[in-house]
């Protein structure tokens, strides 16, 4: 998608630690001193994320966020921050997650 962006240029890409989301609550057991732990392999879903900067000019940034969020894959922000220190130049760092039932869902 970012090829298909005259006047954008990736600066950074990080793929984020998946998080375990809907995590069960311990059981409270009265005759134990602790609670009993939970594993976050016991998350009902995970979530996985990716945080990426992009630099260009405010036109090619907005029409790239426009585009994702045309995109048919489910996902959600979490993050948008805008950097004009550098203007006409931009930068636009964006945290994005998408679920999954999986914990390992992109490796590579």
């Amino acid at each position: 998608m970012l090829a298909e962006q005259p006047g954008l240029r990736l600066g950074s890409l990080e793929t984020l630690a998946p998080e375990a989301v809907g995590l069960p609550v311990p059981a409270q057991n009265s005759s134990a001193t602790a609670p009993q732990a939970v594993k976050s392999d016991d998350a009902a879903l995970f979530k996985h994320g990716v945080k990426l900067t992009l630099v260009g000019n405010y036109a090619a940034l907005t029409r790239y966020m426009e585009n994702l969020e045309r995109l048919p894959v489910g996902f959600y922000w979490a993050h948008a921050e805008l950097d004009a220190s550098a203007h006409p130049e931009i930068s636009l760092t964006l945290t994005l997650y998408t679920l999954s039932l999986e914990r390992t869902w992109l490796t590579v």
